[in-house]
């Protein structure tokens, strides 16, 4: 493996006429592998942009190498069973120094099928259009996935639920597991889209409600930094205790 040679003067003797101009001559040698930073694992629809300009890009740092090179190789392993989760790209990112040294890392992309994304029985806030999300006055957050003739809510499986903003910005994702939740009728869907509202008027059935600070939102989302106004695309991603999985999106502007 090449290294760095050094030279120095040999100045032990200075007054040796023999050693005069002789130098000692130093290899050092790089040993120590590249320090690799992966993008977190993220959640899209089948059909979704997953180039990491969407889902994110390694970055790779190194003690004597000032830009080691990062690439990365994907396998796709499609899901056998028809579950609403279509399969999983495994992104296999690879850091190399110019001394051949080499650290990799693994970043799963998981694919939904666009059946179990285009329900609008998620909402943030149910009957406000839009859902604002006041960073000046963070107060407590009541997310719902109501219940429809294709969909129990109150058979939500609360130990694998995560949620992530979409857009802008794909990827930052926050488990929900362990947070508080309730079951209870707390509205009905009347959206036609993701972007519209829900009502609050009971149907007579059993929806799914967990509650948490907002500020754990901002905090979980990276949200802080986000220009008053902007709109910014959410997803709640899970599994029902009957297997199937589900991925609900809605919209909140960020005040």
């Amino acid at each position: 493996m090449p290294g760095r040679v050094l030279r120095r003067p040999d100045l032990r003797h200075p007054d040796d006429d023999r050693r005069h101009g002789c130098f000692d001559q130093f290899t050092v040698q790089d040993t120590l592998p590249p320090v690799l930073a992966v993008p977190v694992n993220v959640s899209l629809i089948y059909g979704d942009d997953t180039s990491p300009g969407a889902t994110g890009t390694a970055t790779a740092t190194d003690n004597a190498d000032p830009a080691p090179v990062v690439t990365y190789s994907d396998v796709y392993t499609p899901n056998p069973i028809a579950n609403g989760f279509e399969g999983v790209i495994t992104r296999t990112w690879t850091a190399t120094d110019y001394c051949g040294h080499v650290t990799t890392g693994v970043q799963l992309i998981s694919l939904f099928s666009p059946a179990q994304s285009g329900g609008t029985n998620f909402d943030f806030k149910i009957s406000s259009c839009p859902n604002v999300l006041d960073r000046g006055a963070l107060g407590t957050a009541n997310l719902n996935l109501l219940s429809t003739s294709t969909f129990n809510a109150a058979k939500v499986d609360s130990s694998t639920l995560t949620l992530q903003r979409r857009f802008p910005t794909t990827g930052t994702t926050m488990s929900l597991a362990g947070k508080k939740y309730t079951t209870a009728d707390y509205g009905k869907v009347t959206a036609t889209d993701a972007n519209l509202c829900n009502s609050s008027v009971k149907d007579k059935k059993i929806d799914f409600r967990i509650t948490l600070p907002e500020s754990e939102i901002v905090s979980g989302l990276g949200l802080a930094n986000e220009a008053p106004g902007t709109v910014v695309e959410i997803a709640i991603v899970g599994r029902l205790t009957t297997g199937q999985y589900f991925f609900r999106r809605d919209f909140l502007t960020v005040q």
